[in-house]
């Protein structure tokens, strides 16, 4: 298992568990900075706020609609915007919500074996729980990031062996 802290003031980690081939990598990932406050999530466009999930209420800003004013409490579903008055960039900065992300890969590297070759099969899930979620957003360099969707990949390894390691002991 391990853990990092990052500069940007977010804790990740990964874990690994292994039974009979069967390896689930678990990755996490608290927020990391790159939200917004209140005020100036108004100012932005109305696909940025659409991609923060930002809505004051039940309305939803979208592409079209974007929100101007809000008596009702600004809030978004993919960044954790501070209450009015509360925010402070050491103590209480805006966050990318906390996300989880599950990986699965199943497999086995020697089902068959024969003479110098072996062969192997694995398949990788990427995302299992498919959760839609916010990596970065209006970075600098890179933009808004959100989490890759669901994918599976499926691997066939043929592995060959062309000298026996009793050749080198001849070297």
């Amino acid at each position: 298992m391990r853990v990092g802290y990052e500069p940007v003031s977010a804790i990740s980690g990964e874990t690994e568990r292994s039974v009979d081939g069967c390896v689930v990598p678990v990755r996490w990932r608290t927020g990391g900075s790159g939200g917004t406050d209140a005020a100036s999530a108004l100012r932005l466009t109305g696909d940025e706020q659409h991609q923060m999930g930002l809505h004051c209420g039940s309305l939803f800003a979208d592409v079209t609609h974007p929100i101007r004013g809000c008596a009702a409490g600004l809030q978004a579903t993919r960044i954790r915007i501070p209450a009015a008055g509360t925010e402070n960039d050491d103590r209480n900065p805006p966050r990318i919500a906390v996300r989880n992300a599950m990986n699965l890969s199943i497999g086995q590297d020697a089902i068959l074996r024969h003479e110098k070759q072996t062969v192997g099969v694995r398949v990788d899930v990427v995302n299992l729980m498919n959760s839609d979620a916010l990596y970065n957003f209006l970075s600098t360099f890179s933009g808004t990031h959100f989490v890759s969707p669901r994918s599976i990949t499926g691997r066939f390894d043929i592995h060959f062996r062309f000298f026996s390691p009793d050749c080198l002991d001849a070297i």
